[in-house]
């Protein structure tokens, strides 16, 4: 059963609906925050190999 809007438009939200909802988004949030924090780690080290990878062959060539 639907509620209809308040004057400001606003829909009336269960309390634990509230907290299940947020529970949830920062459950979300902190795991997309995880998988970047890999990845960046991957690319980075990623970025370092192949700086070194290109010194050596500058080095080579010296």
């Amino acid at each position: 059963m639907s509620k209809a809007p308040q004057a400001d438009g606003k829909l009336p939200i269960a309390p634990q609906a509230a907290l299940n909802e947020y529970a949830a988004m920062n459950e979300f949030l902190r795991n997309r925050n995880l998988l970047l924090a890999q990845q960046l780690h991957e690319l980075t080290a990623t970025i370092e190999a192949l700086q070194a990878e290109m010194r050596a062959k500058d080095k080579g060539k010296a």
